[in-house]
């Protein structure tokens, strides 16, 4: 199970209504249910927000997506440098405490992948804060698959 995390811009109609029809995926990350509801939870009072999405510029169907408004961004990002930073100390124990010739390749795959998935979403929702700050038309968008 995984949690995909999309840096989307849509189109805006005339009176600032999203629409799906000419959208751009700017940059996305998979992200482990178990990451992602570590990241999530720990946030307090973080909260995903549903946005009316219509599938084109006639407005006669439309669906929901969910997403995070750059203010929680802005949280989350932060929890995820706490993650990260609790991540990197714990793996520095793990790793510290055994000799080099015991340590598995597959430990130390599991600690990249880790930082290879927070440092990616990091990257993603900095370019959300700092690149496309004023450009409401670029959403967070989150998919949980579970």
């Amino acid at each position: 199970m995984s949690v995909s995390i999309f840096l989307v811009k849509f189109a805006l109609d005339s009176s600032g209504a999203y629409v799906d029809g000419r959208s751009d995926l700017i940059e996305s990350v998979t992200v482990p249910c178990d990451l992602f509801h570590k990241l999530a939870m720990g946030t307090e009072g973080l909260q995903l927000s549903q946005l009316e999405v219509f599938e084109d510029e006639s407005r006669r169907e439309s669906f929901q997506v969910s997403c995070y408004l750059p203010n929680e961004a802005s949280r989350l990002r932060e929890h995820l440098r706490e993650i990260f930073l609790d991540t990197l100390r714990k793996s520095a124990d793990e790793v510290g405490s055994v000799s080099m010739n015991h340590l598995e390749a597959k430990v130390i795959n599991v600690i990249l992948g880790t930082f290879k998935t927070l440092t990616n979403l990091d990257a993603l929702l900095t370019r959300k804060l700092e690149v496309f700050c004023d450009d409401e038309s670029v959403v967070v968008r989150v998919d949980i698959n579970e």
